[in-house]
């Protein structure tokens, strides 16, 4: 999955939160899914593209029910550039250990 992020691609959170470099967004994601293990990875349920744009919605189940998310990816040279993520807001859900996960992660910059 590491493979489809460029070296140099951008990862921007629901929280504005940017992190750059491959290795970047590979240990975000690695913490992520370690620090929440009741989350369960994504499920793509549509995706549209226009040009080098697309467009993925996702659902993720957890033990108290579904979070929705809507990716909004740049491609450039076959591997994503750039990847906005925008997340429903569900009472319940495990938004505030993701948090905590994401804050254990380097952040472009450093």
């Amino acid at each position: 999955m590491y493979d489809l992020y460029a070296d140099d691609a951008v990862l921007i959170l629901p929280s504005g939160e940017r992190f750059q470099g491959r290795d970047n967004i590979r240990e975000l994601i690695e913490t992520r899914f370690e620090h929440t293990p009741h989350l369960k990875p994504p499920k793509v349920e549509r995706m549209l593209s226009q040009g080098s744009t697309v467009f993925v919605a996702m659902e993720s189940t957890f033990e108290g029910g579904v979070i929705r998310t809507v990716d909004v990816i740049e491609m450039r040279d076959g591997k994503m550039a750039w990847r906005s993520l925008y997340l429903q807001d569900v009472p319940g859900a495990p938004s505030a250990d993701v948090s905590a996960a994401m804050k254990k992660t380097p952040r472009e910059g450093k």
